[in-house]
């Protein structure tokens, strides 16, 4: 793996993988590797119709979102003494390890909770 310079010239780019963050999508930087295609790796790729209203070359149904399993597994792995939640399903995960006996408060950010659209209580 290389990183990108402004100073990498254009022929040592051609016909390579470039893994980019989304929001370099049509930005003036994408622009310098023209002619390109794009792919995207996300979980929403697996939903018909998604790559062409991404106007992708090729979609790929990658998540990077973990399962359960594997979410509990990096908590306890860090060895918080508490942990603060900001996105997703922010207040189910905190009561959760709150009842497994881990300190934790979900946060409201800007960020967090489109995908929470009822509070539920125990």
């Amino acid at each position: 793996m290389e990183l990108i310079t402004p100073e990498t010239p254009k022929s040592e780019m051609k016909n390579h993988l470039i893994i980019s963050p989304p929001s370099a999508a049509d930005s003036a930087w994408m622009k310098k590797f023209a002619p390109y295609s794009l792919g995207i790796c996300s979980g929403w790729m697996q939903v018909r119709g998604n790559t062409r209203r991404m106007n992708a070359d090729a979609g790929f149904a990658i998540s990077d979102h973990a399962d359960w399993t594997g979410l509990l597994q990096s908590v306890r792995a860090t060895g918080a003494e508490k942990v603060f939640v900001t996105h997703g399903f922010s207040s189910v995960l905190a009561r959760y390890l709150q009842e497994n006996d881990l300190p934790a408060e979900a946060v409201r950010t800007a960020y967090g909770g489109e995908e929470e659209t009822t509070e539920t209580t125990a």
